[in-house]
């Protein structure tokens, strides 16, 4: 099968565009992909030879990749004169003379069996294909913006997000039915879509892992059964990319709300930061008592080992809360906002515990603290669980039935991802 990628972020294995380079890897297995992206990084942009090795191993992988400049100033000059009509700010950043002209000619000139798009700014390029169009939308974007307006923040901001949250919601209704499948990664996900666009077909593909390398960290030495020992630290991890808005209003929600109720019953309890952010937040936050910063790392394992446990306490999207299932996998406990929960697609009886607020995201991870079996037990079972769930293995029996839907012809089942 021939199959054309269109991205307005360069896949990656980090950042927001986890989900589409696991997506691209399985494709590349078993089809001849071409990818079309924007010349974007997801997050902050690497150093120049990074960037060749990172395009090198994308083209490794692709039978071909074509990567089309984004000017900053045309992107912000498109949004400028996008002020006064009803299309998203999201969509006009990427609309493009060029990648228009891209696609046409390779829509023209090759025959392709689908068009693969990722995100919801790419679905303008999709019009006009003659093959099969697939969007992997991810989440909903009109009710992620919503969260957003509801954050804590300057009145502007607030302003702008419910007016783009109306504006995505409309052409989440219009754009949505024109495609042949709807990709998102949680059944919740799927409802808020299905009552914005009822004619869609949406299925539900959840996010993988890559579990080979997510083994199980060792649990923090503990005293006795149901005490806690003086000289182990009690350390509150969250892990996430403080560039995202939603990450650093859930990491201040951590040490400014959560924390200080945590050290009112267990007053050496601290809070460890990890990811990647601006340097301003990361001091700011690091300047806070009983919080630790690490910044970026390489292999955030390493940080996680002296953790206790996790806590995911988001209160907006931030995509698909890849963190939590990476913490789940390494054999630590979770507790995280329901929200999350939703997102991932769990079930009551799943072991992530569910806090609400910071009282109750304090009382249980003080309970959680004080009794370290029962910490260690919810690990375990949260590792079990995300290796049955979201393993790819899993995940390519999905996808195969899809591409088998969409283009019907005989061709072989993908051996290569099992």
């Amino acid at each position: 099968m021939r199959i054309l990628f269109l991205s307005a972020v360069l896949p990656m294995t980090w950042g927001t565009e986890v989900r589409a380079f696991r997506f691209l890897e399985y494709l590349t297995k078993g089809h001849e992909v071409d990818l079309l992206s924007f010349q974007a990084w997801p997050g902050p942009c690497p150093p120049r030879p990074a960037q060749e090795a990172l395009l090198a191993d994308l083209r490794a992988r692709c039978r071909d990749v074509t990567v089309v400049p984004l000017p900053g100033l045309a992107a912000w000059g498109n949004c400028l004169c996008n002020s006064i009509s009803e299309e998203p700010f999201l969509v006009a950043f990427y609309r493009s003379d060029a990648m228009r002209s891209m696609i046409d000619e390779r829509l023209a000139r090759g025959k392709y069996d689908l068009v693969w798009v990722n995100g919801l700014p790419m679905a303008q390029y999709a019009s006009g294909s003659p093959a099969p169009t697939l969007l992997d939308a991810g989440s909903c974007a009109a009710r992620r913006c919503l969260r957003l307006s509801r954050l804590p923040q300057h009145l502007p901001r607030r302003t702008f997000y419910r007016g783009e949250a109306a504006r995505i919601l409309s052409y989440e209704a219009r754009v949505l039915p024109a495609f042949s499948r709807c990709l998102v990664g949680s059944a919740r996900t799927r409802e808020e879509l299905w009552q914005i666009a009822p004619d869609a077909a949406i299925q539900v593909v959840p996010n993988t892992l890559e579990l080979t390398r997510l083994q199980p960290l060792p649990s923090p030495g503990m005293g006795g059964r149901g005490a806690v020992s003086p000289c182990r630290r009690l350390r509150l991890a969250f892990t996430g990319d403080l560039f995202s808005e939603p990450h650093r209003d859930a990491a201040r929600y951590l040490c400014r709300r959560i924390l200080p109720r945590v050290r009112r019953v267990l007053p050496h309890a601290e809070a460890l930061i990890v990811g990647p952010g601006q340097p301003r937040s990361l001091r700011g936050l690091a300047r806070l008592p009983g919080v630790t910063v690490t910044g970026y790392v390489p292999n955030p394992q390493t940080p996680l080992a002296a953790a206790s446990m996790v806590l995911c306490p988001l209160r907006a999207d931030a995509g698909f809360p890849v963190h939590v299932l990476e913490a789940m996998a390494c054999g630590k406990p979770v507790i995280a906002s329901p929200l999350v929960v939703d997102g991932l697609g769990l079930r009551p009886d799943d072991p992530v515990v569910v806090a609400a607020t910071a009282d109750e995201f304090a009382d249980r991870a003080t309970a959680l603290l004080t009794h370290p079996h029962l910490a260690e037990s919810l690990g375990g079972r949260g590792r079990r669980l995300v290796l049955e769930r979201f393993d790819r293995r899993a995940v390519a029996d999905r996808l195969d039935d899809i591409l088998a839907h969409l283009v019907p012809e005989p061709r072989p089942r993908l051996a290569a991802v099992r």
